[in-house]
């Protein structure tokens, strides 16, 4: 990374979110969080569009390995204090792990490594031209649980929007006009247990 990315990363208005990255700019930036404290927290990837899923980096190989089928992005909004926007954005890099059973060091140490990891992220994001938004106050956020694990044991500590510039501006006349003449498409439906279920009733922000 350079100075300069480091400089000039900012948080976007969730409305310039709505774009997926590609998968291989989220490959880059899961392994750039990965990096930063290999010990520290695990990392996931929620991406929306056409075909919504959750992703984690490839173990022994380049690439991304689909942990779960179906749109999170509803739930992770539900789980972000009802942040609506989160529904919509391109994709969400999530951090997670944290068990129940942690101590007040490991508590801190994970949300502080979080906490670095999301902002190295983001000026990776912003090299490749990406914009992002940092997301925090997750409310039992128990990923782990969503995903048929054992509960208490893979929390959400920490988390980043992305979302691919619009090439709306750069689109052809009569391209623009076709879009305009076309229904928006209806709203994803909220996951099922096969992604990220519905998330318990919400408490105060864990840990």
């Amino acid at each position: 990374l350079t100075d300069k990315a480091l400089l000039t990363r900012r948080s976007a208005p969730p409305e310039d979110l709505n774009s997926p990255p590609e998968k291989e700019l989220l490959t880059r930036i899961l392994a750039t969080a990965e990096r930063v404290l290999p010990e520290g927290p695990a990392w996931t990837v929620a991406r929306g569009g056409a075909t919504p899923a959750l992703y984690a980096a490839a173990p022994g190989r380049p690439g991304l390995d689909v942990r779960a089928v179906g749109d999170a992005r509803p739930t992770l909004a539900h789980w972000a204090a009802s942040q609506q926007w989160i529904g919509t954005a391109g994709a969400v890099l999530l951090a997670h792990g944290c068990p129940d059973d942690a101590s007040r060091a490991i508590v801190r140490s994970s949300h502080l490594a979080a906490g670095y990891a999301v902002g190295a992220a983001q000026a990776h994001a912003t090299a490749l031209g990406l914009r992002s938004r940092p997301i925090g106050s997750w409310q039992q956020a128990d990923l782990g649980a969503a995903l048929g694990d054992t509960p208490g044991r893979d929390w959400i500590v920490h988390g980043l929007a992305l979302g691919a510039p619009s090439t709306t501006a750069a689109a052809p006349a009569t391209t623009a006009a076709t879009a305009a003449a076309t229904p928006a498409p209806a709203p994803t439906t909220p996951p099922t247990a096969s992604a990220a279920p519905a998330a318990p009733p919400g408490e105060e922000e864990r840990p």
